[in-house]
């Protein structure tokens, strides 16, 4: 089965526990299929089955405690 990717950037992780809240939180959106963060580059790459709602996932990233920077082209 085919999944679209996208890669959000992400501002204000400092571990792997930042990177585990933003995880966790953002599998939990419906669409979503896989997420991975990657604390190193400051971004996570979501696997999605049709459509996602990127104000809705700006949102959790912000409700965490973090910075949603953008979409990377």
């Amino acid at each position: 089965m085919f999944h679209k990717k996208i890669i959000v950037k992400i501002d204000g992780m400092k571990c792997d526990h930042c990177a585990k809240r933003i995880h966790d939180s953002l599998i939990k959106l419906e669409g979503i299929k896989s997420v991975k963060v990657n604390l190193e580059d400051k971004n996570a790459t979501i696997s999605y089955k049709d459509n996602i709602d990127i104000e809705h996932v700006s949102a959790v990233v912000e409700e965490e405690g973090f910075h949603f920077v953008g979409v990377e082209s």
